[in-house]
């Protein structure tokens, strides 16, 4: 294929999209599966990238410390992605040229795998699922991506449309390319297959990339969430969640859900995990990619969430920031909202929920050390009372039930959204 259609700029770095760098944190996906806050010093991860090695680049800054291999099919591919992790100089990284088909070669288990857009080159989902649950630690997880059927069905009636003028037959070119733009813009608005797959950013060269996947890449296929969850179990794989899970919350999708028929309210508590991301799909087919978290069935319950803790659970519990917020821009900035007494908006460093996410300065003062350390919940108890010495209703002194409502409050909040992690004593 030809890369200077499909490369991402070599300057391009993950760290402009910090959600991005969130979803690909190991963290994320195994506090939502232990709701243990997790060491990242020695952890190995298997990335089979089928492009440009970015997802390669995003792995590795958004988990600094672990080893991390990197597979491709084709020595461009590999080649490319080599270029781009020296370029911006990470070297934790080896490179290795090999077929999907052959991931035995490689004679080691990994804590993380990785794999995008490439579960559609097994001869099933099972058969890929399978292969990569042999590479997988007993604690490991594997993050997958692939296209939705659903969403993309027009994306693929285009592609049929394209081969019929006999467009795919090899990689595509710029020529090819340019067949394409000229075509749709040729058909009038109005034609259901402009009007459902043609946005405007693609009759411009920066839409090249995009016009190439979604209207002359003929390898891949989609798939549904029923398949999809089939091949885990033929695989002997747990589901653990999907990668930004509030986007697909069937509820959301209804005005006012105690308004719903009792038939449909009983159905839907009776679906399976499945079958409800399915309905989703097809209520509001809005996401072109599915993008979940699986790993090897545990025996263990899951832990409690916060809001269910005892007091005596919250005695012995610390906490962490999540690693994506650990960083010298928001400790500068926390540090400026406490001294001018400013209200901190969390959603500008790790926008990951709807809307503005705001703490007060009083608590971003309480939640400081977190940038730089895990505490104790105890610890920011006890900051808090020093904080806030008298209750500024009664002006008597705040007691500790007082504070530790206060500081028990705001992190099942923060937890809930993902922007915490509470880990209780075992």
């Amino acid at each position: 294929m030809n890369s200077a259609i499909l490369e991402i700029p070599l300057e391009q770095t993950p760290y402009e999209n910090p959600v991005l760098l969130y979803t690909y944190n190991f963290t994320t996906a195994s506090y939502l599966r232990t709701r243990r806050i997790v060491d990242l010093q020695e952890i190995s991860i298997l990335d089979l990238q089928s492009a440009s090695g970015y997802s390669t680049l995003a792995l590795a800054l958004a988990n600094p410390n672990a080893e991390i291999t990197s597979v491709a099919c084709s020595n461009a591919a590999v080649a490319l992605a080599q270029k781009r992790l020296q370029y911006h100089g990470i070297e934790n990284v080896r490179f290795q040229t090999l077929s999907f088909d052959r991931l035995e070669k490689i004679d080691r288990e990994f804590d993380y795998i990785n794999v995008e857009n490439v579960l559609d080159q097994f001869p099933d989902a099972a058969v890929g699922l399978q292969t990569l649950q042999s590479k997988l630690k007993s604690e490991g997880i594997i993050r997958v991506k692939v296209d939705s059927a659903i969403a993309r069905f027009y994306n693929y009636q285009a592609q049929r449309f394209f081969a019929e003028l006999g467009l795919l037959q090899n990689s595509p070119s710029q020529a090819e390319v340019a067949k394409v733009r000229e075509i749709m813009g040729l058909l009038k608005n109005g034609s259901m297959l402009k009007e459902l797959t043609w946005l405007p950013q693609y009759s411009t060269e920066a839409g090249d990339a995009a016009i190439v996947r979604d209207y002359l890449f003929n390898h891949a296929r989609g798939f549904r969430f029923p398949e999809l969850f089939d091949a885990m179990e033929a695989a002997n794989l747990e589901f653990i969640s999907m990668v930004q899970a509030k986007q697909w919350d069937l509820q959301r999708l209804f005005k006012d859900i105690e308004d719903l028929p009792i038939f449909l309210t009983l159905r839907l508590a009776e679906m399976s995990l499945s079958e409800q991301l399915q309905l989703f799909e097809l209520l509001n087919p809005i996401h072109p990619t599915l993008e979940f978290w699986c790993g090897h069935p545990q025996l263990a319950e899951l832990e409690e969430p916060p809001a269910e803790w005892t007091d005596a659970d919250w005695q012995t519990a610390r906490v962490s920031f999540h690693p994506q917020l650990r960083t010298p821009a928001l400790y500068e900035t926390m540090q400026n909202a406490i001294v001018q007494q400013q209200a901190l908006e969390l959603t500008q460093f790790l926008p990951i929920v709807p809307g503005p996410l705001v703490v007060d300065s009083l608590m971003v003062a309480c939640l400081l050390p977190l940038v730089t350390q895990i505490l104790p919940v105890s610890a920011l108890v006890e900051n808090w009372q020093r904080l806030r010495p008298l209750n500024p209703l009664t002006l008597e002194p705040t007691t500790e039930q007082e504070a530790w409502g206060a500081i028990a409050q705001l992190l099942v909040g923060l937890e809930e959204l993902g922007y915490i992690f509470l880990e209780r004593a075992s």
